[in-house]
């Protein structure tokens, strides 16, 4: 099975587009991964755990592989654009296959798209046939500066905030000070410390870090496109 992704890689990236599934791949095994890589997931791949080599990448992950960042492919093998992350997830992996259970997870920070990543490993209990090694399944995920305004009228309509507290959490959750968003919003200090407050207790959180640390957790699966 192959899939043509619409999109120009960058110069001197391999073509990912005919890795939806590796051609040795049983369709049994397939079939499996396939359930392990769900599109709802975002980018999501499986590989060999000892060679790198891809045996199946959803379409957001070819999406990904295309655009070469934060992984790419290299002679039909996962490499990842920066070395020393390449080197954590070699590491990651050796400890991983030593200990069969294990989770992981990779950071990597490209520099030259100014973004920060994150590789989520686990290594599944895959029926003995067909398999060929161990499989690693892949889930990366992108760190995003600001919540996503579907997640943000999602959480204000299940805690009845209004239009200017869910803004204010919204700029809370993207790091920004009450000094900062009374000045972007061009409101008074007072305002913006009264409706941080509402929030707080609509949200039955003590502190303000609570409140980033609860959108942050919701935000873990927004994996949503890889910039241009």
């Amino acid at each position: 099975m192959q899939l043509t992704v619409a999109l120009e890689p960058r110069p001197g990236r391999e073509d990912a587009s005919t890795f939806l599934a590796h051609p040795a791949v049983h369709p049994d095994l397939r079939l499996l991964l396939a359930s392990l890589c769900p599109e709802w997931r975002g980018p999501a791949l499986a590989f060999d755990a000892h060679s790198l080599e891809l045996r199946f990448a959803n379409r957001h992950a070819l999406e990904m592989l295309a655009y070469g960042y934060p992984a790419r492919l290299a002679g039909g093998r996962l490499t990842i654009s920066s070395a020393g992350a390449m080197r954590r997830l070699r590491n990651a992996l050796a400890t991983m296959t030593a200990d069969v259970g294990q989770t992981a997870m990779v950071v990597v920070d490209d520099q030259e798209v100014r973004a920060t990543y994150a590789l989520r490993l686990a290594i599944p209990a895959l029926p003995a046939p067909h398999v060929g090694g161990q499989i690693v399944v892949a889930d990366v995920i992108k760190a995003a500066l600001e919540p996503a305004s579907a997640l943000l009228y999602a959480i204000a309509e299940a805690f009845e905030l209004t239009a200017a507290e869910r803004s204010v959490l919204g700029h809370l959750a993207a790091g920004l000070s009450l000094r900062e968003i009374a000045a972007l919003r061009q409101v008074r200090i007072e305002t913006v410390r009264h409706q941080c407050k509402n929030v707080l207790s609509k949200m039955r959180c003590r502190r303000q870090a609570d409140l980033v640390r609860v959108v942050a957790g919701l935000s873990q699966r927004d994996v949503a496109g890889f910039p241009l």
